[in-house]
């Protein structure tokens, strides 16, 4: 798991944590709580129909640092009050989120924002990354199964690269 925090101008944070057999939400959590070093409970529900998907939702809660102008609830104050989050059911959970409460805590957002997802592969990352590959082992490639294709991991877009299409890669000067 690679979580960056960035602004229009820079990164600001990258962190990587390591996920082994568990789901997104719990892998995130430890790297939220273990990596940035700050008190937080992260819950997520997802509801799939007819293979897609639906309805998602979840909430990230933070205990705020103690100062002067920020009197907080002790880090075992703050995981006893919401230690329900955790445990209760998906629709618990959606009901509660649909009235903005959790575990009897009104909810209020310091921040919100669409959330678009979108893959960042193109042709041109594909070309470049074949290019990495050097025309001989492409074209070794091509000679044993006769095209090339290249599976985006993320978004699942199939690329078909032939013969022609490597000579274009690799042009003779």
């Amino acid at each position: 798991l690679v979580t960056i925090k960035h602004n229009r101008e820079r990164e600001l944070y990258r962190g990587v944590t390591e996920i082994n057999n568990e789901p997104i939400t719990s892998a995130l959590a430890h790297h939220l709580n273990q990596s940035s070093q700050i008190d937080c409970l992260l819950r997520t529900s997802i509801k799939f129909q007819n293979g897609t998907l639906n309805k998602a939702i979840g909430i990230l809660l933070e205990k705020y640092p103690e100062s002067e102008e920020n009197p907080s609830a002790t880090k075992a104050e703050f995981l006893s009050d919401y230690a329900a989050l955790q445990e209760m059911s998906d629709s618990d959970f959606q009901l509660q989120m649909s009235k903005s409460t959790m575990c009897g805590h009104p909810l209020f957002s310091l921040e919100s924002k669409d959330l678009h997802w979108f893959c960042s592969c193109s042709d041109e990352r594909i070309d470049t990354m074949l290019m990495s590959i050097g025309k001989q082992e492409l074209l070794v490639i091509l000679e044993e199964i006769g095209s090339i294709e290249t599976r985006c991991e993320y978004c699942n877009t199939l690329y078909h690269r032939n013969h022609s299409d490597v000579e274009r890669l690799f042009p003779t000067t």
